[in-house]
């Protein structure tokens, strides 16, 4: 495996690099534009490994290099990295696999950059000025040529930052931000994408707002059972705040005994014809409720799932939703939920080995999170139910929700399912709506809902148990047992402890306490006498 290490600005080669690959190619490059004058065709290296002089690497970084370019012989690589000041880390940025929304919302691949030498050949000119705006430039102009690419999921690369006091922040502090949407824009008209690039929320950050096609209907689907007063702001947050006017409403009613449901139902069918009710008496199953809701009563090209404990904040949360429906390589598309106290109650889930938790759930939605993730389009292979659009075809093509699940992981098992197909799920911050979570059915706190939760939990790891195994949208050296990105181990083993209380206390909420210690005595004795 030849390799060309191309550092931006003059430094020799780091011993790491040349103990592995003897023959390698070192160029300098003082200036990002004159990247087109050193004469990529020459280069006969099978890899380019970008680099920036005053960084350092990991000792291991060639090991690594050598290990999966070799092995799995990606079109580009990157990897984790640590910012680092008077060598002392401050914060690590341990990154998702490849993530196709999040690329183009900020360019997490960072500083390590490893690309095949024949997709540089393609590119004839670099207009890019900062080395942060230059690896982005590379990025996006040989994405299109990509068939793999390759994380590597361990620390490679330490950049320097020049102050002591370090944010998330100070990540993107030389990226141009004005340079970098330009570089976007270029992006989606080389690549025929009807799209407006505009700036994220944060610097660094970008929104790509894609634009609707041919207005489909969407249908929007909300079961229920009572709780005027929840399904009345539900519908009227819709129907006021929208400014997405071809939906229709279906409102499946599951048993329902309280006039002022019945009174409510009539009013609303009588002052808007995009409204139309359905009394369907079945014990509860939202599986099947929804899916009789799209078998028997849905028009729509892409159907709305909606909780009735919701209401609308974005008034544009339609449109946020269906420009990624409508794309082919999508699949589902979740929204921002919050609480009532602004709080997020869902930006995305996390699967892991017998879980499945919601994304920095009550962070305050004014704090930026792990790296923004909390607000950036990005991919992740679960969003909840409570508030997802797909396309009908799609829904139908995959045999809709699984019936077994009847209260929770539904909405997780046909996530994994339609992420196994191949499509991308994408999570967008856009779409944003109040979640009064669970006030409809109650929480899962009762020893019957407890069970029946654990039992739904296993038949969604059954159908798709490699996605449990690693989730390729979160990183394993982050906490397994919370939702707040933190680093494992310590989080880890705080998880842990939690678990195994709760376990203990509904042990002896089933057993009673003096059952609970005898049973406990009689096996620490057993385990004695084995030993």
């Amino acid at each position: 495996m030849r390799l060309c290490l191309l550092v931006c600005g003059n430094s020799t080669v780091p011993e790491e690099i040349s103990r592995y690959f003897p023959t390698l190619t070192h160029l300098s490059l003082l200036d990002c534009r004159n990247f087109v004058e050193i004469n990529v065709d020459s280069l006969v290296d099978d890899y380019t490994l970008f680099i920036k002089n005053g960084d350092t690497l990991s000792p291991h970084v060639a090991q690594y290099l050598n290990l999966y370019l070799s092995q799995e012989m990606p079109d580009m690589l990157y990897s984790d990295e640590a910012i680092t000041f008077d060598n002392k880390i401050f914060f690590k940025f341990y990154k998702p696999d490849y993530s196709p929304e999040l690329i183009l919302s900020m360019n997490y691949f960072g500083n390590l950059l490893c690309v095949k030498t024949s997709l540089l050949k393609k590119i004839n000119k670099i207009d890019s000025t900062h080395y942060e705006n230059f690896l982005y430039e590379i990025v996006l102009k040989t994405l299109p040529f990509c068939k793999k690419i390759t994380h590597v999921d361990e620390i490679l690369y330490y950049r320097t930052i020049s102050k002591n006091k370090i944010s998330y922040d100070d990540y993107y502090a030389n990226f141009d931000q004005a340079a970098g949407r330009k570089l976007l824009e270029k992006y989606c008209q080389d690549n025929q994408i009807d799209a407006k690039v505009l700036d994220g929320q944060y610097h660094g950050t970008y929104r790509i707002k894609y634009a609707i096609q041919h207005q489909p209907l969407i249908s929007i689907i909300i079961p229920f059972k009572n709780k005027p007063d929840l399904l009345k702001a539900c519908i009227n947050s819709i129907l006021k705040k929208s400014t997405y006017k071809n939906f229709e409403i279906i409102g499946i009613d599951n048993g329902s005994t309280e006039q002022d449901v019945f009174d409510l139902i009539k009013n609303f069918e009588a002052i808007d014809s995009r409204l139309r009710f359905h009394s369907v008496d079945v014990p509860f199953n939202y599986s099947l409720l929804n899916n009789i809701a799209v078998n028997q009563f849905a028009k729509g090209d892409h159907l709305l799932f909606l909780n009735n404990d919701t209401e609308v904040i974005e008034p544009t949360w339609i449109e946020a939703m269906l420009e990624h429906s409508q794309r082919a390589d999508v699949g589902l598309v979740g929204a921002k939920l919050l609480y009532p106290d602004d709080s997020i109650q869902h930006c995305g889930v996390i699967l892991g080995q017998r879980r499945a938790v919601h994304a920095h759930r009550q962070l305050p939605n004014n704090q930026s999170g792990y790296f923004y993730f909390p607000h950036v389009i990005r991919n992740y292979h679960v969003v909840t139910f409570a508030c997802a659009m797909i396309k009908t075809a799609l829904f139908k093509k995959i045999g809709g929700l699984d019936e077994h699940l009847k209260i929770a992981f539904n909405d997780v098992d046909i996530c994994a399912r339609v992420s196994a197909l191949g499509y991308y799920n994408v999570y967008t911050p856009y779409a944003i709506l109040y979640h009064y979570e669970s006030k409809s059915r109650g929480m899962d706190d009762t020893q019957e809902k407890i069970i029946l939760a654990n039992w739904e939990q296993g038949i969604a790891m059954k159908n798709t148990p490699s996605l449990f195994l690693r989730d390729s949208f979160y990183n394993k050296h982050l906490t397994q047992y919370d939702d707040d990105f933190s680093e494992g181990f310590k989080e880890d083993i705080r998880g842990l402890l939690l678990i195994l209380f709760f376990r203990i206390k509904r042990r002896i909420q089933e057993l009673g306490f003096r059952k609970v210690c005898t049973l406990t005595f009689k096996r620490l004795r057993e385990r004695k006498n084995a030993a």
